[in-house]
């Protein structure tokens, strides 16, 4: 059964959770914060986006894992590159994962050498921190920012 038919069979089951459907409230949800749309941005950043305060990382004091401490090697890079799925948009670098995907061996090689330089300093690059957030509603709960699923 093609995955169109899968759709059609499904939206008869329950009309109201197709995608048309909850993009609609989620137009709807926006409309309730016109009269000020950095409420809603600030909420939704507050609600999905922010750690609790007060939590901080724990250095770790177990003992020392040899496995774990181990530096990648350059055929696990190829192997996570080659993995990379070629249908989503680029991120915020603009770098499609089709081009990572084809790197030359000496690209993965000086990529494998950033990589094992960030381990050892700590130190992740703002960069890799940044994406772009995608709200999900809950199914089976009320449409409000709060009952909303944040996807990198």
């Amino acid at each position: 059964m093609s995955a169109g038919r899968t759709r059609n069979i499904l939206s008869l089951l329950d009309p109201t959770s197709t995608r048309t459907v909850t993009r609609v409230l989620m137009v709807k949800l926006r409309h309730e914060y016109k009269e000020d749309p950095q409420a809603f941005t600030e909420e939704t950043i507050k609600t999905n986006l922010t750690r609790p305060t007060g939590e901080s990382h724990v250095e770790y004091r177990g003992a020392p894992n040899e496995e774990l401490d181990a530096e990648s090697i350059m055929q696990e890079i190829r192997a996570v590159l080659q993995l990379l799925n070629t249908n989503p948009v680029p991120d915020p670098d603009n770098i499609p994962n089709r081009i990572l995907r084809n790197l030359s061996d000496d690209s993965i090689m000086k990529l494998h050498q950033y990589i094992i330089a960030c381990w050892k300093e700590s130190r992740i690059p703002q960069e890799w921190k940044a994406g772009d957030v995608i709200l999900l509603p809950k199914p089976s709960q009320l449409l409000e920012v709060q009952n909303m699923r944040p996807n990198l």
